[in-house]
């Protein structure tokens, strides 16, 4: 079922949760311009003074995503792989961010676009990007039922924050916790500032569809099919689930923009509507299909899953 309202305190790691093995308070602002930028680090926090954020070449250099909380319905855990909500940035600057208000954000367009210089200075300053190394490892706050995990790293150290409020680590000091403790916070203010100024993608996209998820009578509001290939012949049983790394490639231009139609038309209906997923049904036939659809992000694997750093 579509869901309408999916607040951040529902996820989770997706380790925890077996979908994917192992993914201070500056605030940005909008230029006249349309760029992003943040405001200088406070607090005594660290500062950047060589920015190895954006260092040429290829790789992620900083991922911070959101994943897992409670069961995901089948649909959904397709589209969440890379995270419910995420912000990725590569050796070059470009990022990819996914990320909302309200809903499920899972089903929201990714967009993307390019730091500049002082964009770039800005963020590791923010998030205390050189101390990464030494605030690596597992970060518990106050756990919550159903409560979830959020997941930060450089490519090589990996961060968890589980639970809310202040997040402690045996044998960290009160001022290490301090600069972790405001690396969320930052990032969370970044995803949205780069959300608004990015653009959406416009490129390949994943998808998923099952048979038998959905009752006769969500015929009534099933999407046309978008895709060339029928959907009994790429269709799994709803029994099945989904299993990770098995979603679909879509590369050709006139099935991506059917897609991101689809997209947009469910998108636009009525809050509240659900009809236990997004219906589409092809011509002439009389079984109504479940579709599952995203962005795809260029540095996944041909499974379309995201490597885990080392």
């Amino acid at each position: 079922m579509r869901a309408r309202v999916l607040s951040l305190v529902s996820f989770s790691l997706l380790v925890g949760c077996g979908h994917v093995d192992d993914a201070h308070n500056a605030s940005p602002t909008t230029d006249g311009g349309g760029s992003a930028g943040a405001s200088g680090a406070g607090g005594g926090g660290t500062s950047v003074s060589v920015h190895p954020l954006c260092t040429g070449g290829d790789g992620v250099r900083l991922a911070f995503f959101t994943s897992g909380g409670g069961q995901d319905v089948v649909d959904r855990a397709q589209r969440a792989e890379p995270g419910y909500d995420f912000l990725y940035v590569d050796a070059s600057c470009h990022y990819w961010v996914r990320s909302g208000d309200e809903g499920d954000t899972t089903w929201l367009p990714t967009r993307e676009g390019t730091l500049d210089a002082a964009q770039e200075r800005q963020l590791a300053d923010a998030i205390h990007y050189e101390s990464f190394a030494e605030l690596a490892g597992v970060w518990a706050g106050e756990s919550a039922f159903d409560q979830g995990s959020t997941v930060v790293h450089d490519g090589a150290h990996r961060i968890w924050l589980n639970g809310f409020g202040p997040r402690r680590q045996d044998g960290k000091s009160d001022a290490q916790a301090a600069r972790l403790n405001a690396i969320e916070p930052a990032l969370r203010a970044w995803e949205a500032s780069l959300r608004a100024s990015g653009a959406d993608m416009a490129g390949p996209m994943r998808v998923s569809v099952w048979s038998g998820c959905l009752s006769p009578s969500a015929s009534e509001h099933a999407f046309p099919w978008p895709l060339s290939q029928p959907p009994a012949a790429i269709a799994r049983p709803c029994e099945i689930g989904y299993q990770r790394g098995t979603s679909l490639l879509v590369t050709k231009p006139e099935e991506l923009a059917a897609l991101r139609k689809v997209r947009a038309g469910y998108l636009q209906l009525p809050p509240g509507y659900a009809v236990g997923g997004l219906a589409t049904q092809a011509a002439g036939d009389e079984m109504v299909f479940q579709l599952s659809l995203r962005d795809a992000l260029p540095f996944e694997d041909a499974s379309g899953v995201i490597p885990a750093p080392p």
